[in-house]
């Protein structure tokens, strides 16, 4: 069941007058009437805040709901970015611009999976409740956070236009979300210089803690120089 992508996060949709919450046409947000005491259950049409998020009677999750909860996108960028990328901000300003060019919706809100020594990865991401979807269509994760417990049911090998895509990603970032250590991030994501500036990275193919740190020692982390991937996640449902 499902509300659009860019439909709001707040539960049931509609005003206390009645009116439209900015819902996309199609869907269904109506809220429990709790009046009755009838439990409610996904799938019936109506919104109930307590366990849903969203309702639309069907079970495809590209279409920004699964289980009664809030399908996001996921991809793995189809350019490769030398890590002189302006810091944090600048690697969300290249998730958002390859998301609008491919005509996602919400493009606005993809934020960079990554960390730098000043902030988490998990404290930028939005992990969320519902499952994280690829461009393609298929659940990577349940729930979002699943991502952090790195089993993934599918890797995250899809970019921004569902093209299969493989090779390292720019994370910083361990499979609980947190950066890790050992690095600089490439002076916090603002050098190319492989003098004495290094960063951390995963691998799009796999599904276990490797999708965002790949457990090699002798070359993990890497000199700041080659040119690899972001994976991108969209954001709270605005």
């Amino acid at each position: 069941s499902s509300t659009d992508a860019g439909s709001s996060s707040t539960s049931g949709g509609m005003s206390a007058s009645g009116t439209s919450s900015g819902t996309a046409p199609g869907t269904t947000t109506t809220t429990a009437d709790t009046s009755t005491g009838s439990p409610g259950f996904c799938g019936d049409g109506v919104v109930d805040p307590a366990t849903e998020e969203c309702e639309d009677g069907n079970d495809d999750p590209a279409d920004g709901c699964y289980a009664c909860l809030h399908a996001r996108k996921v991809f793995v960028t189809s350019m490769q970015f030398k890590p002189d990328l302006g810091g944090l901000a600048g690697a969300d300003s290249r998730c958002k611009q390859l998301a609008n060019k491919a005509g996602l919706a919400r493009w606005e809100t993809f934020v960079a999976w990554l960390s730098d020594s000043k902030q988490d990865a998990r404290d930028r991401v939005f992990v969320g409740k519902g499952p994280l979807v690829r461009v393609d269509g298929v659940v990577v994760v349940d729930h979002g956070t699943d991502l952090l417990q790195g089993h993934l049911n599918v890797p995250i090998n899809v970019d921004e236009y569902g093209f299969e895509v493989s090779g390292d990603v720019w994370t910083g970032t361990r499979v609980d979300g947190k950066a890790m250590d050992g690095s600089n991030h490439c002076a916090d994501w603002t050098t190319k210089d492989y003098l004495g500036n290094s960063g951390f990275y995963g691998i799009s193919v796999l599904m276990d803690g490797g999708w965002t740190y790949h457990d090699q020692p002798q070359t993990n982390p890497t000199p700041c120089d080659p040119p690899l991937r972001l994976y991108c996640i969209e954001g709270v449902m605005i």
